[in-house]
Parts: structure tokens; C-alpha cells; sequence
């Protein structure tokens, strides 16, 4: 029996507030626009997907809402705030929503003609109207009356907060019920049609390599601009110290788009998929599997870098090493036969739209101060409310289960790294070039079909 098909209903998230705190969300499939006779996306396809997304978009609202419930207790915790306590619970509140909007984009990005769905997303979330919720979250935060009443301003934003994610399900209602799947489930290697569950898998495996990518990046930058400025030689021991602060901060932000995507993958959630990724890059403890935070700490275990050049020779050395351990359970689980050896560090694109990435919007936030690529790493410049960064982080630390609090020890892989502080750091200049990794292939054995045929059949 296929372990997609086994699974088909297993992913239920369990919701913890009221009922009628909670957003209804429709899945009803009954005005799906029917695939043409013969198609490889077919209506039970098309619903299956729909229920996990459905569930998700639940989850997401109630996890945003239980972070606002502790943020207005802890803002009023010793009376009633004052107006900068209110203009940081404001920015906390606004990082957390930054980052269910980065949670949205990732999964909406998955399904076949979805790009006015994420820009919808986003605006609805991030933007500047009147109407979205950033300004809306403003106004509530800024009224004098709420502001002495905590009860009153956790139940203002709640329904705020609930407003909003029914109309982003009615956007993607809408979706569901009017985009012609076999239509627009294409191949974007071939061009030719391919079933929901292969397309899908697709678009995870390339936010899979861009997200790592986008981590070798953002790490050699800000060893770059933090360790090696002005021809200054760390020693073994300096490097491990920087290491540890930042690599927290760094695999999180990384791997948070990818978790949130294979939230809503069919049978993604009830393999082995997440904890072997989470030991791709944590390890177990052993000498055998340090994990990409082993390699990368130890790369001054054979002594002291010469110069800024040994140190990036080295830590490719260790990215690409690392980057087969985290392909090859993603490969085996698309039902691939062979693991792909290396990744982006280039182009890479943003799961926000532009009009979210610029110094604009929150400092550079999303594009990753100075650019490193990854939201919110790097030195913050002056004039940044911090909170905006807490919020952000907070989030998707609780909603991250790849990395989550696995530095700290409280999963089940081994914990006990230092996370320094905030664990951003400076950042650089980068370097070039457009992948790295041999360019071979591993043959691994096995195919995993799935419900809809398989990922990659």
C-alpha cells in the first residue's frame, strides 16, 4: 500500500483555543473546476491538498494568536504601558506576522499558477493599505482606550487577527475553485504536464537548494565582515565562539520556509523526512554524524586560517559535505534515484515580493541585513526596533520543527550549543560564483510512490 495514500488523513494539528476562536475554514471541493477527461491532477488530488492547506491556515492563525495573548500579557504586566512599551509590542506583533506571512508564501508557492495567491498573501498581510493588517494592527495598538485594558486589546486583536485569515481563505477558496490544475501543472524542466503531487515536489526540492544556498551565503559573509575584516586572522578558538552564536539564528531562518512547506506536502509530516533533516544539520552527537553545525564549528579543528581564502575554502568543503546529508532524505522521499550535489549561491530568489524586500519595509529585513539573504540575519542598522526581530524569531523558532529549540537541547537531538545573544552577526560582501558541490550524482535505492503517482515518477 502507498505511505502517501496509508496517510491521506493522518496530518491533523491539534488546535488548542476555543471553538469559536477559531477561523471555519471551507473545503468544500464542490466548485473545484474539474480537470479535462484524462488529466494527470484529478479532483481527489486537488482535495486532499486542499485539506492540508485548509489545516495549516488554521494552525498558522492560532499560533499568531496565542504569541499575541503573551505579548499584551507580558506588555502589561507591570500596569499599563507606556507609549514606547506599546510601540514595541507593536513591532513584536508585526515580526511575528512577518513571519506567517513568509510561512503562507512558502506553502502557496508549492501549488501550479500561485503567484497572484502569494502576492495576495503578502499584501493582505504586509502591506500599507488601510485595510491590511500591519496598519489595522497600528491603529488598535495606538487607541488610548485599549491601551488600559488588556483584555480588551487581546480580544480586539484576535478578532483582527481572525478577520484577516478568512479573508486570506477565501483568497485561496477562490483558488482552489477556479485554477485548472492539469492546466497549470507543468513541468519547469520539460514543459510538459505532470501530477499535483510531482509538482509540488518540485518546488520543494528548489526551495530546499535555494534555502541552503541562501545559508552558505549568509554564513561566509558574515565570517567575512565579523572575523576576517581588515586582514584579521581568528584563531580555532575565536572561530568556534562565532560558530556558536550564529549558527542558531542562521539554520532557523534558512530552513523555516522549507518546514513550513512540507507542512502541507501529502505524507511529508508522517515520515521520517523531519527528523532526518533536523539531524542533517544538527547531528546526533557522534563523531560518525556531527551534522552541518559540527563541520562547520570544527572547520578551525586542523588549525589556525591563513587568511579569509582558507577559511571559505574550508567552509565549502563542509557546506557541500553537509548539503549531501540534508538532499539525500529529501531525494529518497521524492522518490528520486539519485541525491543532488550541489546548490545555488547565486540568484537566488526571495519568497517575498519586492515591495517587501527593499530598506523600506522594516530596514532590509527580509532580504537580510546588508543582504546576507536570510530575513532578519546580520548586524541590524541603527534605528532598527529590535522587537520587530524578537517577534520574527520567537515565531518561527516555536513553528520550526527541522530546527526549532534544537540548539538549546529541548528535542530529541542533542542540544547544548551557546546561542551567544541574538546570534546575528556582520555581514560582508560575499563571493561569487553559481553553485558549489561536484555536479555528480549519488545513486540511492528505493522509490517512494505516492497517492498521486509518486513525486518524481
Amino acid at each position: 500500500m502507498s505511505i502517501l495514500r496509508k496517510n491521506r488523513h493522518a496530518f491533523r494539528p491539534t488546535l488548542d483555543g476555543a471553538l469559536e476562536d477559531r477561523v471555519v475554514l471551507s473545503h468544500s471541493p464542490a466548485h473545484v473546476v474539474r480537470p479535462q477527461a484524462g488529466g494527470l491532477v484529478t479532483p481527489r488530488d486537488v482535495a486532499q491538498v486542499r485539506q492540508l492547506f485548509n489545516q495549516q491556515f488554521n494552525l498558522a492563525n492560532q499560533q499568531l494568536r496565542t504569541f499575541a495573548q503573551t505579548q499584551i500579557a507580558n506588555a502589561f504586566r507591570n500596569g499599563r504601558p507606556t507609549a514606547a512599551q506599546l510601540a514595541d509590542l507593536n513591532n513584536s506583533l508585526s515580526g511575528a506576522i512577518n513571519a506567517t506571512a513568509l510561512r503562507l508564501s512558502a506553502q502557496a508557492n508549492l501549488l501550479p499558477g500561485s503567484a497572484r495567491l502569494t502576492s495576495g498573501f503578502q499584501n493582505s498581510l504586509l502591506g500599507n493599505a488601510r485595510n491590511n493588517l500591519f496598519s489595522r494592527l497600528s491603529t488598535l495598538t495606538n487607541n488610548s482606550r485599549l491601551a488600559s485594558n488588556p483584555a480588551a486589546l487581546t480580544r480586539a486583536v484576535n478578532g483582527l487577527f481572525n478577520s484577516t485569515a478568512q479573508a486570506n481563505n477565501n483568497q485561496l477558496s477562490r483558488f482552489f475553485d477556479t485554477n485548472n490544475f492539469n492546466r497549470t501543472s507543468v513541468s519547469a524542466t520539460t514543459g510538459q504536464p505532470i501530477g499535483l503531487n510531482q509538482f509540488m515536489g518540485q518546488q520543494a526540492q528548489s526551495l530546499a537548494n535555494n534555502s541552503f544556498g541562501a545559508l552558505r551565503n549568509a554564513f561566509i559573509t558574515s565570517a567575512q565582515s565579523g572575523l576576517f575584516a581588515n586582514g584579521a586572522r581568528p584563531t580555532a578558538a575565536q572561530f568556534q565562539t562565532f560558530a556558536q552564536q550564529q549558527l542558531p539564528a542562521a539554520f532557523n531562518a534558512a530552513t523555516f520556509p522549507l518546514a513550513s512547506a512540507l507542512q502541507v506536502l501529502p505524507g511529508a509530516t508522517n515520515s521520517t523526512l523531519i527528523p532526518q533533516l533536523r539531524s542533517s544539520f544538527l547531528g546526533n552527537g557522534t563523531t560518525a554524524n556531527p551534522g552541518l553545525r559540527g563541520l562547520l564549528t570544527n572547520l578551525g579543528s586542523t588549525g589556525d586560517f591563513t587568511d579569509f581564502q582558507d577559511f571559505q575554502t574550508r567552509a565549502n568543503t563542509a557546506f557541500t559535505g553537509g548539503f549531501t546529508n540534508f538532499a539525500t532524505p529529501l531525494s529518497g522521499f521524492f522518490g528520486q534515484t539519485t541525491v543532488p550535489t550541489s546548490f545555488p549561491t547565486s540568484n537566488i530568489p526571495s519568497l517575498f515580493g519586492s515591495n517587501f524586500t527593499g530598506n523600506n519595509f522594516f530596514n532590509g529585513f527580509n532580504a537580510g541585513f546588508g543582504g546576507t539573504g536570510l530575513p532578519g540575519f546580520g548586524t541590524a542598522p541603527t534605528g532598527f526596533n529590535t522587537n520587530f526581530g524578537t517577534g520574527y524569531n520567537s515565531l518561527i523558532t516555536g513553528a520550526n520543527p527541522i530546527i526549532g529549540t534544537g540548539f538549546g537541547g529541548t528535542t530529541t537531538t542533542p542540544g547544548g550549543f551557546n546561542t551567544g545573544g541574538t546570534g546575528t552577526g556582520t555581514i560582508g560582501t560575499g563571493s561569487g560564483g553559481t553553485t558549489i558541490g561536484s555536479g555528480g550524482t549519488t545513486t540511492v535505492g528505493g522509490f517512494v510512490p505516492g497517492s498521486m503517482g509518486g513525486f518524481f515518477a
